[in-house]
């Protein structure tokens, strides 16, 4: 079995399946939430991801992760500002965030109704702590499709790990493999 570090090569992917370990207690937002991420998880999409961590100076480092949506899962991500192919497939991807599930507490609210690239989307509060973090997450999910947009984490790993900031984008349309990466 591989490790959650040995199949989260970039910060993108590490969160990627941070925000969908949600688990269900009972009916609801969580509920929502959970069944958005895993929609988003296997559905063809472009994740842009911007992170800004105390422990590296509050520079902000940048990655993306695709995520084709074929049948075998392919995905890829930005390794050090280079394309590669990801060793895990979504489906891969989609059974950690299944065996992490156990391992969160997380409560989820209702915030407002806003718009997110021109269209209809709901924002939730997500509060989550683990034994190694805290984690609130502000996410947009669009009320047609049922799939997040758009999402603001803020992370307490404490000590020298320290707080971090990640804002996260989502792009469904048009998403093809990088060039030059096989």
């Amino acid at each position: 079995m591989r490790t959650y570090r040995a199949i989260a090569p970039t910060a993108a992917t590490a969160i990627f399946l941070a925000v969908g370990s949600l688990p269900v207690h009972g009916a609801g937002s969580c509920q929502t939430l959970t069944d958005a991420y895993n929609k988003a998880g296997l559905a063809p999409a472009h994740l842009y991801m911007t992170e800004v961590a105390a422990s590296r100076g509050n520079q902000p480092r940048t990655s993306e992760t695709i995520n084709l949506g074929d049948a075998n899962g392919t995905m890829y991500l930005t390794v050090n500002g280079q394309w590669r192919r990801s060793p895990v497939s979504a489906k891969e991807l989609q059974a950690a965030r299944a065996r992490a599930n156990s391992l969160d507490k997380a409560a989820c609210e209702y915030l407002r109704d806003d718009v997110v690239n021109g269209g209809p989307a709901t924002v939730y509060h997500i509060h989550q702590e683990d034994v190694n973090e805290k984690r609130d997450t502000t996410v947009w999910v669009s009320k047609g499709a049922g799939l997040p947009q758009r999402a603001e984490i803020d992370v307490d790993a404490g000590g020298a790990a320290g707080k971090s900031h990640l804002s996260l984008r989502w792009d469904y349309k048009n998403v093809q493999a990088p060039t030059g990466v096989k």
